[in-house]
């Protein structure tokens, strides 16, 4: 039971960290919006939830397979195979939030399922 407390607590931190993160790393990219509580509250729920939530599943699918796979030659394949997941989701996100503009009508999450 403390390992799952302790892992909800790193969790929510990562998805705060991540969010916040995010966000300002987007206000300070579009130089278009002032730095202010009212913008960061706009940006907040439209880019930087989606990356808090990204990175935390990538963090909880990480803790999983390290609880639940035992062997060394498996969980190397699996890391490897995450990591190289994570660097193109990270890619794909980052392309997407850099050329996304706030005052759309189409929301962020559509226009990053877009293909």
């Amino acid at each position: 039971m403390k390992n799952t407390q302790k892992l909800i607590i790193i969790s929510l931190i990562m998805f705060v960290v991540t969010a916040l993160g995010i966000t300002l790393w987007y206000i300070n990219d579009h130089i278009l919006l002032k730095f202010d509580a009212k913008s960061i509250l706009m940006v907040l729920p439209r880019v930087g939830m989606p990356a808090g939530i990204i990175t935390t599943f990538i963090f909880l699918l990480v803790v999983f397979c390290l609880n639940k796979i035992k062997n060394s030659f498996i969980i190397t394949l699996v890391m490897s195979l995450i990591f190289i997941a994570f660097v193109m989701i990270s890619y794909w996100f980052i392309l997407h939030m850099i050329f996304y503009n706030i005052e759309d009508k189409k929301s962020f999450i559509s226009q990053l399922l877009d293909f």
